[in-house]
């Protein structure tokens, strides 16, 4: 089934939102890694930064998804 550019539009959009989500996420897990170290002083700051880590390679897969995209829509603007 091919994809019409709207749809690929779309989807773009939707993957470029998902990285941004993703990225403020890793970011508050981050900052909560940050604080349970140094702040509290406490253990279990790993699995925080374990999620951080996590959330950081889901928005770079979403990222590289995203860029595919946008190199097929402009293939298709070429033509």
């Amino acid at each position: 089934m091919k994809e019409t550019g709207e749809q690929l539009m779309a989807k773009l959009r939707d993957y470029n939102r998902f990285a941004g989500t993703l990225i403020v996420m890793g970011v508050y897990f981050y900052i909560g890694t940050l604080i349970q170290i140094y702040i509290r002083h406490a253990a279990g700051g790993t699995k925080y930064a374990l999620l951080s880590i996590g959330f950081a390679v889901s928005a770079m897969v979403f990222l590289l998804k995203a860029y595919k995209i946008r190199r097929k829509i402009q293939e298709e603007d070429a033509c």
